[in-house]
């Protein structure tokens, strides 16, 4: 029992952070050829972080050529829109460019993601939303797509003109997606902003999908081309912006990615230590049966044949581990969900599904092999002294071998 529990303990405690490994870090992202999306935002010499323009977004889209294609995400979520209905309710929102969903390689599952007409100031008010929020307060109506919705301080209700898939949720939180440039027109107006106003209006992020060839740093480099002129020539300002440019999987991981495997890597040295422990159980336990091993020596049972015994006891204690520990996992998971930090991407996803199940089994062999190898890694030397393994053959069961092995 006290092998059982040990192991339950290391094996459980492995299950439930490999849980959140694989969702967060080793479960791909749903953008298609992730390792080409890149971020950019600008910084200057006084300051490391400069977010983007609507103008400067589309000079730089119309002039950089080592990208597929550019789009503009707002740098935080718009608030909420207040939609009314007969249970009103709220939908947090971001505002993206129409090339957005292009961009990541995403398409809708119902209706269509944003297009160029929708991106300008003055066209109809539309939005795409999550699936997460269709579910939620929509009841997953399928005929959703060319519905209106009533929102709180707009006169134009907004048009639905499509759904994303479950898998997409970018960025975390996210219930619907509106076009920039009507949002930000509507700004501009309501603040009488003249062109240098706009153009020092940083409200943005790019995401940009690398040119096929082209590395980061050579985008990097292009863009610190591009950029200081398009300042120079439309607000004469000091040539001291640059850009900053990072992987998209960078920014959506952050620290979680180094703060989960430091975390993932201390329960697998915990249960490096479950196992070192419940080894030590299984040596004295073999030593304890030191007489017995010298008899069935004696009798002529095989090393080999008394090696496979010893592996089958300990592949069953690890296998009654292995389903204790997949259930304290499942009962754990949920705490692990309420007291993780809210910063960590797709935590909340986080399942026992069968990559996780089939992990565990995989460990649990392999606890199994190491236990086995420690604590019986040579029968014939459990066997007190002068004991010389099987009789030989047409003298087994005599009074003398048993009696030099007693």
């Amino acid at each position: 029992m006290a092998a059982i529990g040990t192991l339950s303990l290391g094996l459980g405690a492995a299950t439930l952070l490999f849980s959140a490994v694989y969702t967060v870090l080793l479960r791909p992202l749903p953008f298609a050829d992730q390792h080409e999306l890149v971020l950019m935002w600008e910084q200057d010499a006084g300051s490391s972080h400069v977010e983007v323009s609507l103008p400067n977004f589309q000079d730089w889209r119309a002039q950089a050529s080592s990208f597929s294609d550019l789009a503009a995400i707002g740098s935080t979520d718009w608030g909420s829109l207040e939609v009314r209905a007969n249970d009103p309710f709220a939908l947090t929102h971001r505002v993206v460019s129409s090339s957005f969903f292009e961009t990541l390689g995403v398409s809708a599952a119902l209706g269509r993601t944003l297009g160029p007409a929708d991106d300008v100031a003055g066209a109809p008010a539309v939005l795409v939303l999550s699936h997460a929020s269709w579910r939620r307060h929509f009841g997953a109506d399928p005929e959703i797509v060319g519905e209106t919705i009533t929102v709180v301080g707009r006169d134009e209700p907004l048009v639905v003109v499509g759904v994303m898939p479950s898998a997409f949720q970018f960025p975390a939180g996210t219930d619907a997606w509106l076009p920039v440039a009507p949002a930000l027109a509507r700004v501009f107006q309501q603040g009488a902003m003249d062109e240098a106003q706009q153009r020092a209006l940083g409200v943005l992020y790019v995401i940009g999908r690398l040119a096929p060839g082209v590395t980061r740093d050579v985008a990097r480099t292009e863009m610190d081309v591009v950029v200081p002129p398009v300042w120079d020539a439309n607000v004469a300002l000091p040539s001291s912006r640059r850009i900053v440019l990072t992987s998209l999987e960078q920014y959506v991981f952050g620290t979680a990615r180094q703060a989960l495997w430091t975390l993932f890597g201390a329960v697998l040295l915990l249960l490096a230590i479950a196992v070192a422990n419940v080894a030590g159980l299984q040596v004295v336990r073999a030593h304890a049966r030191r007489r017995d091993t010298a008899v069935r020596l004696a009798l002529g049972g095989s090393p080999g044949r008394l090696w496979r015994q010893h592996l089958t006891e300990s592949a069953i204690v690890t296998a009654i581990a292995a389903v204790c520990a997949v259930a304290m996992a499942r009962a754990a998971l949920p705490l692990l969900l309420a007291l993780a930090p809210t910063d960590i991407p797709r935590l909340e996803s986080a399942r026992l599904d069968s990559t996780v199940v089939g992990f565990v089994g995989a460990l649990a062999a392999l606890c199994t092999l190491v236990t086995t190898l420690v604590s019986a890694p040579r029968v014939r030397a459990l066997a007190p002294a002068g004991c010389s393994g099987p009789a030989p053959r047409g003298r087994r069961a005599r009074g003398p071998e048993l009696a030099i092995c007693s």
